[in-house]
């Protein structure tokens, strides 16, 4: 495909040729209730199969009422506010007469809300009586000591527990059985079942302040369920904090009990509920997502993971959320997403991973968001991304690893970015980098490493870089970069490494640089390098391994590099390489070396003292060596090999 014109700055442009066709309702579903604005109420389409094991269960808070679509209406009185209990355990070891020990932090919230006699104390295994100890808070903490001391020279493994108790109003579960043959036969669906319309709203006087569409009928036992629901629409704005909306068990209760067949939900107003996390895990045929209004939305972490049909989300500005980890994690069918308003955004790691189908992404308003390593990692058919509003940014590292069809790339108002190490990482389409803020950057490893198109890279301000490790390792087409700064850069290991176009270089500042191991290693285009100042390279192992087009080198200062192994290997065309202060054993064997290149080698050697010795065999000057030639090498210390 040819080059894509980039135009930094712009916006997506619309219609947007990436849209999936519109999901279509099936025309034989039944269809939904309106929900009139301000309404309490969720409706669903369910779908009811031949035979008697349908069987649906939910569970609300407040006083509310089933209509199970049957002709079966439930009254569910919920109870007024209960304890629920939870547990919290310590264990800590002493060796000798220890008397006291730390158990937790005189703040936490769990310690101040204990019930009364519930604390248990063992050592090694054996329960404590309660004359045995006793617990005080001593600044800050909360400690247990013994009341006897013990014995010297023992060892002694402590553990115990108390209770604590959150005072809720406990959501109450309704269920129903269906029976096929009493459902409507009008409303059978070409695919093969009945449908009903279930609906849950409060009672007079009460208010719907939690739904969960998660908990199994008392007459499942496997592992994990799912519930027949088709299509949902719910409006909850008296929901209460927390997680209020609950379409799945896997976060709330630790159960895999998800909505496997749901096509489509609508939320209105999602109300206080504060927690999505993991809301929809596992929905797999779910294809539509409408949220309009959720003004306290804090977590969004995994909430569509694993949904593969997904197709469409529409999402409203978002202002509070603060983590969307894992948000599309695997949502395969995704190809297009908008974020935008997540001004409070401060973890999106692996936000879209896996989306193997994503053709376009744009986040704008992300404002808070420092971080957005690894975000778009593994989205194969990502071609185009947005990023705005990005001011409080300072990681891209990884950001997008191996999205091997990445084109066009726009990131505005991130001046603060310090970590781009493998920020496009075999992005093997990308033939032009884009244009970055860079001048608080110090990482670039790996940055564009096996972006095998790319053929141009912008001057990008690395003045402060430290380290170029692989930056452009496996970029085959390029064939020069720009004079970068790199007056700070203290690695270039494998920097060029299998650039195999790469046929010229400005010259670099390598004043910092302490190794450049594999710098040029396969780069079978490079004819020559300019003079560099490698005076502080330690490391030049592999160097220009596997440059056969090399013919030669300038006469690079190389008096503290300790290690040369394979710096020439397969350098078959290497005329001309009079390094300077060579002090470490070195090998020039099958390179392309007359007479006069190898005495010009000989008499920059330093003298040494501990057995080095210089490879100069299979040279075509090798041969015309006279005694005489060889003693300029020998008589500093040196062997010749050839």
């Amino acid at each position: 495909m040819p080059a894509w014109q980039i135009s930094y700055g712009s916006q997506p442009p619309t219609p947007d040729p990436y849209a999936a066709e519109p999901w279509q309702r099936p025309v034989d579903w039944l269809p939904l209730p309106a929900i009139q604005p301000g309404e309490q109420k969720l409706v669903g389409l369910v779908a009811i199969y031949p035979g008697e094991g349908n069987v649906l269960a939910v569970r609300a808070a407040g006083n509310y009422t089933v209509d199970w679509g049957d002709g079966t209406v439930e009254h569910v009185n919920s109870p007024a506010q209960t304890i629920r209990r939870h547990q919290e355990w310590f264990g800590n070891s002493l060796y000798g007469p220890g008397d006291r020990f730390w158990i937790t932090a005189a703040s936490n919230t769990s310690w101040q809300q204990r019930i009364e006699g519930t604390f248990l104390v063992y050592r090694n295994g054996n329960r404590l009586s309660a004359s045995d100890y006793r617990i005080e808070e001593n600044g800050g903490n909360v400690e247990l000591v013994l009341t006897t001391p013990l014995p010297s020279g023992g060892y002694s493994y402590f553990y115990g527990s108390w209770s604590w108790g959150e005072t809720v109003i406990e959501p109450i579960k309704a269920e129903h059985r269906y029976s096929y043959n009493t459902v409507s036969a009008a409303s059978r669906c070409s695919r093969g079942y009945r449908q009903v319309i279930v609906t849950i709203m409060p009672q007079a006087g009460a208010n719907l302040t939690m739904v969960d569409l998660s908990p199994r009928h008392s007459s499942i036992s496997q592992d994990d369920a799912s519930a027949p629901w088709l299509d949902l629409a719910l409006n909850l704005p008296r929901a209460e904090g927390g997680a209020s909306i609950v379409f799945c068990g896997y976060e709330r209760y630790s159960t895999y009990d998800y909505l496997g067949s749901v096509e489509r939900i609508t939320i209105h107003d999602a109300g206080g509920a504060s927690n999505f996390g993991w809301l929809l895990y596992y929905a797999g045929a779910l294809r539509v997502f409408q949220l309009h209004r959720a003004e306290a939305l804090e977590e969004m972490d995994g909430m569509f993971c694993y949904c593969h049909a997904l197709e469409h989300v529409q999402l409203p500005p978002l202002p509070h959320v603060t983590t969307a980890s894992e948000a599309f994690y695997e949502c395969t069918s995704l190809r297009q997403l908008n974020l935008e308003g997540m001004a409070s955004l401060s973890d999106a790691s692996y936000l879209v991973y896996g989306c193997n189908l994503l053709k376009q992404l744009r986040l704008a308003g992300i404002t808070s968001l420092t971080s957005l390593e690894w975000a778009c990692q593994e989205a194969p058919e990502l071609e185009r991304v947005w990023i705005e509003d990005a001011e409080a940014l300072e990681s891209t590292a990884n950001l997008f690893y191996n999205c091997r069809s990445l084109r066009q790339v726009v990131i505005s108002g991130a001046e603060r970015i310090e970590q781009m190490g493998g920020m496009f990482q075999y992005c093997s389409a990308l033939e032009i980098a884009p244009e970055l803020h860079t001048a608080e950057v110090v990482d670039m490893h790996e940055m564009f490493a096996y972006c095998t198109s790319l053929r141009h890279v912008p001057q990008y301000d690395t003045a402060n870089v430290t380290t170029m490790e692989s930056m452009f390792s496996g970029c085959q087409a390029l064939e020069t970069i720009p004079p970068f700064d790199t007056r700070k850069v203290t690695t270039m290991r494998w920097m060029f490494s299998s650039c195999t176009t790469l046929s010229r270089l400005p010259r670099l500042d390598l004043r910092a640089v302490e190794t450049m191991e594999g710098m040029f290693s396969g780069c079978y285009g490079l004819i020559t390098v300019p003079l560099l100042n490698t005076e502080a390279v330690q490391t030049m192992t592999y160097t220009f391994s596997g440059c056969y087009g090399l013919m030669n080198l300038p006469a690079l200062p190389v008096g503290n590099v300790s290690d040369f192994n394979g710096v020439f290997s397969s350098c078959v065309g290497l005329a001309w390489a009079p390094l300077q202060g060579i002090a470490t054993t070195i090998s020039f064997w099958g390179c392309a070396l007359s007479k006069a290149a190898i005495l010009t080698i000989f008499q920059n050697l330093a003298y040494v003292s501990n057995g080095q010795s210089i490879d100069v065999g299979s040279n075509s000057g090798t041969n015309e060596l006279s005694t005489a030639d060889l003693a300029v090498a020998t008589g500093k210390g040196w062997t010749v090999l050839y």
